[in-house]
């Protein structure tokens, strides 16, 4: 297997931001998130990276996300079936 990249580009808090996955030959996940303003005013670094070796790892950070977006707008009123 090759490797493989995919980029999100997304408009966010901290400015201009890009969620950029890659996946190695060996099939690691490596997920980068770097923006245009610092996540912190006292830390200049841009960005974050983290590794995944884990299936479980990925599954259970996509439900996170997804059961966040149902709170969030159940929390504006809406009502969401899943």
């Amino acid at each position: 297997m090759n490797r493989r990249d995919y980029c999100l580009h997304l408009n966010t808090e901290q400015g201009s931001t890009c969620v950029q996955v890659n996946v190695d030959k060996g099939g690691e996940i490596n997920i980068e998130i770097s923006s245009d303003k610092p996540w912190d005013e006292n830390d200049p670094e841009l960005g974050y990276s983290i590794r995944f070796k884990s299936d479980t790892d990925v599954k259970g950070l996509i439900e996170l996300l997804r059961w966040s977006r149902k709170a969030s707008l159940e929390a504006q009123g809406y009502k969401v079936v899943m």
